[in-house]
């Protein structure tokens, strides 16, 4: 019952905190059968939370031990359906305890219970992939084992694209994959076990990453971002034509990362020259004021089309000024707390979101219970707190479209005000997509 309360308020808080979800082939989950969902892990408890708001089965986690330490957590991770694996580098004194775990856990397979595991085994925000350990593969070969093979679980590996998971109203992309059926190891597992558990975690190991953004070297990630930047839109070959899908957006992600990868191992000094001239390029931009999406459309029509008319945001003004204030608190006091409070860097998105809900259940209704001491009217308080949610979506909507057409009026005074400093600037851009273009057709050639 817990679960299910806690489930309900952290799927409206998500939707709150990213302004979108993707998921792909939610439909494809296989049903009646147990489950173990397996993941990268990149922004601590915020993966877990997102993906039992998604699926619509009910999981039973695997987490890190150490989180274990006190009764009260022991009991409220229990309601959670949270169950611990003690690690050897954090906590060597009860690892002795895993092996009675691991089978409880397959006792969960045999009941046909769902599992999510990050088999990873620790979180961090980066666009690469750690080792995939081994625990996943011998708690469900060990649980077909135990069922004389029958028991048929299904792995699906899920990959989580976060734009940025410790951003309020960012976006993330789901990436579910075709189910792994354990019963493909069955016959090796039942004459060599260790085998068939090293096969089946190196198949986990490349699911996951097939379905994540990874970019192995560091040092190229500010080059791929910039290079997505000017030139993803145009590999977007049915983004015009109305078949644009995250999907998409997700695979041109994918050859951008492996084209620069290529070049850094095969014509370095191609890929500096391309630097150089990326560098001299955003250079430009920030010296004048100007942006990169300002030149990729320099129609005005378009622009005036898409900008709310100043009487809208004078006659609306003031249901705006009355949510922000009215959920001021609820907006600030989370940031507050989630960075003095967070003891990593990867868990701030996860401390971000649960101080909101946190703050959410506590504010809203001691402003309810305040407003109806003051008034002593049952339906002036049932307005009130209809009209708490409702003016702080208007106002966070309000603001971004706000901040929205402010980028476009700026956009069209440069254009009429800096006319040949764009047209310069135009030319340096057209260079680089030229440049790209070139290295785009030496890579399939090569590929």
């Amino acid at each position: 019952m817990f679960y299910k309360i806690m489930k309900s308020i952290f799927k409206l808080a998500v939707k709150i905190y990213f302004k979108n979800i993707y998921t792909t082939n939610l439909a494809t989950i296989p049903k009646n059968r147990p489950l173990v969902f397996v993941a990268n892990h990149q922004s601590a408890f915020m993966d877990a939370i997102l993906l039992a708001c998604v699926l619509d089965v009910p999981l039973h986690f695997l987490s890190r031990g150490e989180a274990f330490n006190t009764p009260f957590r022991r009991w409220i991770l229990a309601k959670l359906n949270m169950n611990p694996i003690y690690r050897q580098a954090f906590t060597p004194k009860l690892t002795h305890k895993n092996p009675a775990l691991i089978e409880a856990y397959q006792q969960m397979l045999l009941e046909k219970k769902a599992m999510l595991i990050f088999p990873e085994g620790i979180s961090k925000t980066a666009y690469r992939m750690r080792p995939v350990k081994k625990g996943t593969a011998r708690i469900v070969m060990g649980a077909e084992a135990a069922s004389n093979y029958t028991l048929d679980t299904q792995l699906i590996p899920i990959g989580l694209n976060y734009s940025n998971p410790h951003k309020f109203r960012s976006e993330v992309y789901i990436n579910i994959g075709a189910a792994i059926p354990a019963q493909a190891y069955a016959e090796l597992h039942r004459t060599q076990a260790a085998k068939a558990v090293n096969l089946l975690t190196k198949r986990i190991e490349k699911e996951i990453a097939d379905r994540t953004i990874i970019i192995e070297e560091e040092q190229l990630e500010s080059l791929i971002f910039d290079i997505e930047s000017l030139y993803k839109e145009e590999l977007h070959q049915f983004k015009v034509a109305g078949n644009y899908t995250q999907e998409i957006d997700f695979n041109t992600r994918k050859k951008i990362i492996a084209a620069v990868h290529y070049f850094h191992k095969k014509f370095p000094e191609k890929l500096e020259m391309i630097r150089l001239r990326m560098r001299y390029y955003q250079q430009s931009l920030r010296l004048y004021n100007i942006k990169d999406q300002w030149l990729r459309n320099q129609t005005h029509r378009y622009d005036l089309q898409r900008t709310l008319p100043l009487f809208f945001y004078l006659l609306a003004a003031p249901i705006f000024l009355y949510g922000f204030l009215s959920n001021y608190i609820l907006y600030r006091l989370p940031k507050i707390l989630a960075n003095r409070l967070t003891p990593r860097a990867d868990f701030y998105g996860s401390m971000l979101l649960s101080f909101g809900v946190l703050c959410f259940l506590l504010f809203y209704p001691g402003q309810i219970l305040c407003f109806a001491y003051w008034t002593q009217s049952i339906f002036a308080t049932a307005i009130y707190a209809l009209s708490l949610p409702t003016s702080g979506w208007f106002a966070l909507n309000y603001y971004q479209r706000y901040q929205e057409d402010q980028e476009r009026w700026k956009k069209l005074v440069a254009i009429r005000e800096q006319a040949d400093t764009m047209q310069a600037i135009q030319r340096q851009r057209k260079q680089l997509i030229f440049l790209f273009r070139k290295a785009k057709q030496a890579y399939l050639l090569a590929s």
